[in-house]
């Protein structure tokens, strides 16, 4: 039987890992080089109110994605920067 390999990814969260991707894919990126307006914009809406009423911040989505497409096996974090699984070597 062969393992699918394929993204698991649910339609909620697919813009904004296409966008990750998308941006990973022309350069290796660290995880400052990802917070950048269109990213954000896209995570901002994921982003729940505490107890408080506050909301908390973005850039938490925004690990969160790029922690599930590492455990999909579709990127990797090789010395400090997020990159295409398999091209971190190249690093």
């Amino acid at each position: 039987m062969a393992i699918n390999k394929e993204p698991t990814t649910s339609s909620k969260y697919r813009a904004l890992d296409e966008l990750l991707i998308a941006r990973i894919a022309r350069a290796p990126a660290a995880f400052a080089q990802l917070q950048h307006d269109q990213i954000m914009a896209a995570a901002e809406p994921f982003t729940v109110l505490d107890r408080y009423g506050a909301k908390g911040p973005t850039w938490r989505i925004l690990d969160r994605r790029l922690q599930a497409l590492r455990k999909q096996d579709r990127i990797e974090h090789v010395k400090g920067l997020w990159c295409i699984k398999g091209t971190g070597r190249l690093l």
